[in-house]
């Protein structure tokens, strides 16, 4: 029986879903990439039926052995069962398995029903893109391979259905039903210049002709933009016929196109093209010398779909189809009462709401563009205009204007090209203020009968965000003050849109994306995401990626963000929160928190006054020691007025990189007198963006002064435990331990065992067997509320603690069995709880230790990257100031695991983060100095030990051996 008696629904095609039901999206499936593809395979793969376990194993698993995988395969089907029903999944002996024959509904298997019973119409309905759009498999080729062949075979196939049914409608007498298939194919295949002269030549016998020639300009500049390449000869001649007044041109008879292959051809623009060549149909191909000749060398290949249509890939990502047109709506001039000066910026939002999502046209990110012009009304000012749309490359503009006199409104929009010419003017008037909704619907549609190549209605209605005028102006206060970087206003303004309109889910969205606390995000994505018919389809997805952020499936919210870029480059809150996401849970991905640098890069371009990107970008600054660029972002953010504390950060910071005594005294001076979570903030954020550990000493003892709290002290001595053992310095780091005991003793003892158990040190049996008794013997403390720092974060989970900490202390004492009974008992907490959660991934991690102790590194591999914490977010510690929940050990261990089974590459990056935090930093640079010696980089490798001498040049005398290694293998003298 299936799951609840219902059968799953699978989409592959065009986006990646799996529902059972209605309403019930299974979140859990799609975030095991693997696994749902292997479900991908078993629903898309040819032929259907069933496939032998051996050919799976081949393309999932391919570097493991055969026991090993096979155990792999069986887990992958006993998920897929348990979360889409004991029926789904059958076998046919012990080598076989399959979906069964009623268990699973796919698209894939439906598009070539449909196709097999000639009902082409409804396979283009089911196609709605890429097989598996944006999911890739580096590491496993042929799985990969059998992706792309499939995306092509089915890409390959709806071309062919379009290509036949604009034949159907051409025999037919019905030019335009056909017009409408041919885009479709044209859609798919982008480049096929034999299907824009069918176009053409169909656009002009229904004398259509300036739809013609738009159409043919699109397909050139795309050509230009996207391969540097022209349009031949051929095709030109349809065009110019078309401009000067001629008639329809002679073309291929349908029947011959619907039958006969049709090569793509183009002409590179060079000056010194080699002589033209000849294709299957005699259209020149010349060859371009540019970075651009390997693809017009493809395209000269004239690789054909039976239907007609080309498909050429560069890489493994398919070309893109032809882009909306970008239109940047500026600012209307008011003049009027102030009561509805809001208009200004309003009719901004309004506009590009109703307009994003219809056909053709991609409105300009409305705060992007007010973000550029600095909120400064438009008025009739052309250059500025041209300015903001050369900025975002849009290919038109509107200036526009609202006048108000005695209760009635004058609204005006005048669209222009992207040199300043005139190409409409919409209007609209109104009784009164109530009326404004209704005038934004008259301009959009006209804005839209002037952009798209012919009239068309808004794409959704729907689109509008909200009909309540006070929460519309209520919202579009706080996006102001959102801007302008007050969020506490900002805040206060979306509470009362969502008051005003509680199924107002932009500003449900807006309230979880500053929210402060997890439950509290989570619930106004809930109702963000039950209204969320009202969005545009790009604030949808937003909306859907925040809340799988949220759910810890951040490979999803990644995907999500990137796809929203691929149709709104200009989207700078996308871009913010990718570069989110990336700082924020890159470290489980093996990034570093400055691999953000380029989503805020971005985020700055299209919003030069974005405080958060400014922020960013100065820590970016700060670490590279790139001066010029530190004074510009710090001097930038400060314009902006931000908080004291924001403000002395970032001058501390700029002090400690230029070595600026007095700033520096002046930073001290200031953390001295703040509240213990500001100066907590101040000292690690200075110390993590600057790299630099001696004037973190002194920030974080500012910390361990009597003034401030027991538990904020106990902290700092941690903290400070890890500055020095990050130097090699285990007895220092100790003497900071005891410290920290007289003020919290069982957080010091947590994290005196979690230091001993650093992968580097080797400590003595007596001291691992003193560090045990002492914890066997420590009662867990009783949980307060009234506790902060390290108590408070690990309030909940201590007993998990214990029980980890003595599972890894027995297997580093050559005990294997009593360490996994400790396991076993982590593993009888309730794992539906986060804190059973955790519990689980700390039994998996003491049986990574048993493993790797005991000879099976592949075995602990295995198991450490089955753990959950990788892609869940347990919502436990936010601060980082917690080793446990910000897995320092475990993602070392996986570059160390990855590096011994000789995965170099893989292990590299992993390292790579490391030498950007504490801890881990100099055994990282010594294992990059390794690896790049082994390739023969001797200046690389020469560079990370040089810098692993420096972190380690007073080292302890136990750590000694592996500094003298370092000084002999990269041929560095330490610096006095």
């Amino acid at each position: 029986m299936l799951h609840g008696g219902i059968t799953p629904e699978v989409r592959l095609l065009g986006t990646m879903s799996v529902r059972v039901g209605a309403e019930r999206e299974h979140s859990a499936v799609l975030a095991q990439p693997k696994r749902f593809a292997l479900l991908a395979y078993l629903a898309a793969a040819t032929p259907r039926g069933y496939h032998r376990r051996d050919t799976l194993l081949a393309l999932f698993w391919p570097e493991a052995d055969q026991e090993h995988a096979r155990t792999s395969l069986r887990k992958a089907v006993h998920f897929l069962r348990q979360q889409l029903g004991p029926d789904l999944i059958v076998s046919r002996g012990d080598e076989e398995i399959g979906l069964a024959p009623a268990g699973c509904w796919s698209d894939v298997a439906a598009f070539e029903e449909a196709l097999a019973a000639g009902r082409c119409d409804h396979a283009l309905e089911l196609y709605r893109g890429d097989l598996l759009p944006g999911l890739h498999f580096p590491d496993l080729p042929d799985l990969e391979r059998w992706i792309e062949d499939t995306r092509t075979r089915l890409r390959e196939r709806a071309v062919a259905a379009a290509w036949a049914l604009a034949s159907e409608d051409e025999r037919n007498g019905r030019p335009a039903h056909a017009v409408r298939w041919v885009r479709r194919a044209m859609e798919l295949s982008p480049y096929d210049e034999e299907g824009i002269r069918r176009l053409l030549t169909l656009q002009l016998r229904s004398g259509d002709r300036s739809g013609a020639v738009l159409a043919y300009d699109r397909f050139a500049q795309r050509l230009s933009v996207d391969l540097d390449l022209e349009p031949s000869p051929e095709t030109r001649s349809i065009v110019e016929a078309a401009r000067n007044g001629g008639g329809a041109i002679a073309f291929h008879a349908p029947e011959v196109l619907a039958s006969a292959p049709i090569a793509a051809s183009v002409t590179a623009r060079s000056p010194n093209a080699v002589p033209p060549t000849t294709t299957s149909s005699s259209i020149p191909v010349r060859r371009h010398r540019a970075r651009r000749a390997a693809v017009a060398a493809l395209l000269a290949l004239g690789a054909t779909f039976a239907a007609g249509a080309v498909s050429l890939r560069i890489g493994s990502s398919p070309l893109p189809s032809s882009p909306p047109t970008p239109v940047a709506i500026l600012p209307f001039d008011y003049r009027g009462t102030p009561d509805l000066e809001y208009l200004a910026e309003g009719m901004v939002d309004l506009l590009s709401t109703k307009l994003d999502g219809a056909p053709g046209v991609r409105p300009v990110d409305p705060r992007a563009l007010l973000g550029f012009l600095g909120r400064k009304p438009a008025g009739d000012d052309l250059a500025r205009g041209r300015r903001a749309a050369e900025h975002f490359g849009a290919d038109r503009f509107v200036l526009g204007s609202i006048i108000e006199a005695g209760d009635r409104l004058q609204v005006s929009a005048t669209l222009y090209d992207g040199h300043g010419r005139v190409q409409g003017i919409a209007e609209a008037q109104g009784d009164g203020e109530h009326q404004v909704f209704e005038m934004a619907d008259q301009l959009a549609r006209q804005i839209l009968s002037e952009v798209q190549e012919k009239r068309l209605e808004l794409a959704r209605v729907a689109d509008q965000t909200t009909s309540s005028l006070p929460a519309l102006k209520a919202y579009i206060e706080g996006e102001r003050e959102l801007r302008d970087g007050r969020t506490a206003d900002a805040a206060e303004a979306f509470q009362r849109a969502t008051a005003l309109d509680t199924s107002f889910a932009l500003a449900h969205y807006r309230l979880a994306l500053l929210a402060r606390e997890h439950t509290v995000a989570r619930e106004h994505v809930r109702r963000a995401l039950r209204d969320s018919a009202r969005l545009a389809e790009h604030q949808r997805e937003l909306v859907k990626a925040f809340a799988a952020a949220l759910r810890g499936e951040h490979k999803v919210a990644d995907r999500l963000y990137r796809d929203v870029l691929a149709a709104h480059p200009d989207d700078v809150e996308t871009w913010s929160m990718l570069a989110n996401l990336i700082g924020y849970r890159g470290p489980l991905a093996g990034y570093a928190w400055v691999d953000a640098r380029e989503a805020y890069e971005r985020v700055l371009e299209l919003d030069p006054r974005n405080a958060l990107a400014l922020w960013h970008l100065a820590t970016f600054a700060a670490w590279d020691a790139r001066l010029a660029d530190l004074d510009s972002f710090t001097s930038r953010f400060l314009r902006l007025k931000p908080t004291p504390h924001h403000a002395g950060n970032i001058q501390g910071q700029r002090a400690v990189v230029r070595g600026d005594s007095a700033g520096i005294e002046r930073f001290i001076a200031d953390l001295r007198v703040r509240p213990d979570l500001s100066a907590q903030m101040g000292a690690g954020v200075v110390t993590m963006t600057t790299g630099d550990l001696t004037t973190g000493r002194r920030l974080w003892r500012l910390i361990t002064e009597p003034t401030r709290s027991r538990d904020m002290r106990a902290l700092a001595h941690v903290t400070l435990a890890k500055i020095e053992l990050t130097t090699g310095r285990w007895e220092a780091a100790k003497a900071e331990l005891e410290r920290a005991a007289t003020l919290d003793a069982a957080s010091a003892l947590e994290h005196r065992i979690y230091y001993a158990l650093t992968r580097f040190l080797t400590l003595p049996r007596a001291e691992l067997l003193g560090l045990r008794d002492s914890l066997e013997r420590q009662d867990a403390p009783r949980g307060t509320e009234d506790v902060e720092g390290l108590a408070a974060m690990h309030r909940n989970v201590r007993s998990y603690l214990k029980l980890y900490l003595l599972g890894m202390l027995s297997a580093r004492l050559g005990e294997p069995a009593a360490a996994l009974g400790y396991a076993s008992r982590l593993e009888t907490a309730d794992g539906s709880t986060l804190e059973g959660a955790f519990a689980h991934d700390q039994a998996q991690l003491v049986r990574v230790e048993v493993a790797w102790l005991g000879g099976r590194p592949e075995e602990a591999l295995a198991t450490l990257e089955r753990a959950d914490f990788w892609t869940t977010h347990s919502a436990l510690d936010n601060t980082g100031d917690s080793p446990f929940f910000t897995r320092i050990h475990e993602r070392f261990d996986r570059a160390e695991l990855l590096y011994q089974l000789g995965r170099v590459d893989e292990a590299r990056q992993w390292y790579r983060a490391f030498t950007y935090e504490m801890l881990y930093r100099a055994p990282s640079h010594y294992r990059l100095a390794q690896i790049h010696r082994a390739k023969g980089e001797h200046g690389k490798a020469r560079e990370h030990y040089s810098r692993f001498v420096e972190l380690w040049r007073d080292c302890d005398p136990m750590l000694r051996p592996m500094l003298q290694r370092a000084l002999a293998e990269g041929e560095v003298q330490p610096q006095p």
